[in-house]
């Protein structure tokens, strides 16, 4: 489960996980509303973390794709989207066999 802030979506672990992949929906009841964003990793639950990827469009499912990572934290931020834009699935995943960073 994700914690929303002011078009931020937050999704912390109860420890460290190695991440690869985050895949994102939004609400396109009415149509696509976001029109960039991008995904943060984080060590430390604090700090927003570095850019691991961005994009242009979510819609119904965007698939982002990275070298994995070990991380505490995920947070998309919504950088362009119309007020009413909604996130409403955000789903980790590792399926890599590479090293971590």
């Amino acid at each position: 489960e994700y914690n929303v802030q002011d078009r931020e979506y937050v999704l912390v672990f109860d420890k460290h996980q190695l991440v690869d992949t985050v895949i994102l929906s939004e609400d396109n009841t009415d149509g696509e509303k976001i029109r960039a964003f991008s995904v943060y990793a984080s060590q430390n639950i604090g700090e927003r973390g570095i850019r691991i990827y961005s994009a242009n469009t979510v819609g119904r499912k965007h698939i982002c794709t990275f070298p994995p990572i070990r991380t505490e934290k995920l947070t998309v931020v919504l950088e362009d989207a119309e007020k009413d834009a909604r996130i409403v699935s955000l789903t980790p995943c590792y399926h890599s066999g590479k090293q971590p960073y």
